[in-house]
């Protein structure tokens, strides 16, 4: 059996700017949130009790719609709290990604990593960025991907998860072979915002 390569689908040119235009947006804001002075209660492995999504992620019959949603919110919550302090922010940390398709749901990662990612192998929702899917090549057949943005200080936990992870449903953006990064790449969200 001879397998097509996967191929990103195309999009007209503006579109594509504007999509990237917004996961540099959320990817500030996260980062934003993330290093506020304000505590969260509740919030145990970036998970805020402000931006807790109202379904769990892998049981969602529209993921790209729940991601977008809580971006939209946390967007919403920095502005009402006057936020938007740019200079505070360290660009430090790494792009993830996550495969939900691919995922055995077999908790390794998240006891491997001490709660960072859960049972389902999802990261934190106050890192979600962006939820996009992969046209495999073929009618019908489409992979959906998480990215999300780890802050420094749990690259080395998150990590943890990866390493434990046998159906390699999360890899760093910088490590991934997979043809849609150079798309990424392509726009400069690899290179701006995260030192690799």
């Amino acid at each position: 059996m001879v397998l097509s390569t996967p191929r990103v689908e195309t999009m007209p040119q503006n579109e594509e700017h504007h999509r990237f235009a917004d996961v540099h947006r959320t990817l500030l804001e996260a980062m934003i949130w993330h290093y506020l002075d304000v505590t969260y209660v509740g919030a145990k492995f970036l998970r805020s009790l402000e931006l807790e999504p109202s379904s769990d992620f892998y049981a969602s019959k529209n993921p790209a719609e729940m991601v977008a949603t809580l971006c939209r919110e946390r967007s919403k919550l920095l502005n009402e709290k006057a936020a938007q302090r740019k200079d505070r922010v360290q660009r430090g940390g790494k792009l993830l990604l996550y495969y939900p398709e691919d995922s055995l749901f077999d908790g390794a990662a998240e006891l491997a990593s001490g709660g960072f990612f859960t049972a389902n192998n999802e990261p934190p929702w106050n890192t979600w960025l962006f939820y996009g899917v992969i046209d495999l090549g073929l009618p019908g057949e489409a992979e959906g991907y998480l990215l999300s943005w780890v802050p420094e200080e749990y690259v080395r936990i998150a990590q943890r998860g990866i390493d434990v992870n046998p159906e390699g449903c999360l890899e760093w953006v910088n490590e991934s072979k997979r043809p849609f990064i150079l798309e990424l790449s392509h726009f400069g969200l690899v290179e701006r915002f995260i030192n690799n």
